[in-house]
């Protein structure tokens, strides 16, 4: 009896003991599982999306980059390889007060190295100044501008990256404008140079510098508009007193009667026709009276259309007159405003205007068609002797 009791004792102890055993072990099972692949993603998701702070404490927004694709995305999956790595940057902006002399292609120019982005300048402040659309020309000393960063991403080279797998994760490449270095403005075969102008064009100074200019073997067209100033060329107006254009082939047409009315040429509707790689803007007398700020809006209209041609640019200002008072605030007005990579020729130095004679603007007679043809020689080698 006695040893039954031993045995019955001890596989009481054995069963409680496998109980316990199996107990323990089902709930350790249940602590240990995984979670469903929808708590995964939920996990996932409220670590990736939590907003991040600064020290001040301000919510500075989410760092998913499926959620917002400009800012950049925490990636624990990775491999390492050999290659290049785009890293996305978020997109930001500058800000820039307008000052004298400012225009839009100039800014662009200057903050993101490509005068022809100037349309993203637009596109950034059209709500803030609705005019700046209708007329770009036209902005003003103390506006505060919005400026798109140079480029949204930096790119890497190393033997060995760790760059992401996940399949989430989007990068992209763009690429930073090419730098504008100092080139030659000389002309020769191969290039394309679109002269514009006003009565001094249409007149000996303009046959002359369209003479010079063919010798060099490049392909030119010659267009002069009596009494245009900049603004005619981008809405047309008509002239009545004067009009010459001859075609990269040779071809004239100068009206017998100078007063036969003819439309300006729209610049944009040249440039998209000839595709110019030199444009020679020889206009300014007709800015005589304007004040600086006329002068201004009135080259900005002009230079936002020809800078978009990607072509080098040059402005000859006005020659001298016999009111040089008049002439010589003009031609400063010019040089404030026609700053690089605008080339501007001052062609007071090459000029002096005849005592006696003439209607005090215009070069004619003997002395005054002499005096005209050695402005378009000097005009000529100064574009062929200078850089900018």
């Amino acid at each position: 009896m006695e040893k039954f009791i031993r045995m019955s004792f001890f596989f009481r102890l054995v069963f409680f003991s496998l109980f316990f055993f199996f107990i323990n072990f089902e709930a350790k099972c249940q602590v240990d599982a995984p979670t469903s692949p929808n708590e995964v993603l939920k996990s996932h998701i409220i670590e990736e999306c939590s907003p991040t702070v600064d020290p001040s404490g301000t919510s500075t927004g989410l760092i998913s980059n499926n959620l917002n694709p400009a800012s950049t995305t925490k990636v624990t999956n990775s491999t390492e390889v050999g290659s290049k790595e785009t890293i996305s940057t978020k997109k930001t902006t500058r800000k820039y007060k307008v000052v004298q002399g400012d225009c839009l292609s100039k800014i662009a120019l200057k903050l993101l190295g490509d005068s022809t982005r100037y349309p993203e300048i637009i596109e950034m402040n059209k709500d803030k100044f609705p005019s700046i659309v209708k007329n770009p020309n036209l902005i003003y000393v103390g506006w505060e501008l919005e400026i798109p960063e140079k480029s949204d991403s930096v790119v890497a080279q190393a033997p060995s990256q760790t760059v992401p797998t996940s399949t989430n994760s989007s990068t992209s490449q763009v690429s930073a404008p090419p730098e504008k270095t100092n080139s030659s403005t000389s002309i020769g075969p191969g290039t394309r140079v679109l002269l514009i102008g006003d009565s001094h064009t249409v007149g000996i100074y303009g046959t002359s510098l369209d003479q010079k200019l063919r010798t060099t073997g490049g392909k030119i067209r010659t267009i002069g508009v009596a009494g245009s100033s900049p603004s005619w060329w981008l809405n047309g107006t008509v002239t009545k007193c004067g009009y010459f254009f001859k075609d990269e082939n040779g071809a004239e047409d100068r009206p017998a009667d100078w007063r036969t009315p003819r439309k300006t040429p729209i610049l944009s509707e040249q440039i998209n026709e000839f595709k110019p790689t030199m444009i020679i803007i020889s206009l300014g007398a007709n800015l005589v009276g304007s004040s600086e700020q006329g002068v201004r809006n009135q080259c900005n209209g002009l230079l936002n259309v020809a800078q978009t041609s990607g072509a080098s640019i040059v402005w000859v200002g006005p020659p001298q007159s016999r009111d040089m008072a008049k002439t010589n605030k003009v031609c400063e007005d010019l040089k404030k405003s026609l700053l690089p990579p605008i080339f501007f020729i001052d062609s007071r130095p090459m000029t002096h205007y005849p005592a006696t004679g003439g209607d005090g603007i215009h070069y004619s007679g003997s002395e005054g068609s002499a005096i005209a043809k050695e402005w378009a020689d000097g005009v000529f080698n100064e574009i062929q002797n200078s850089t900018h």
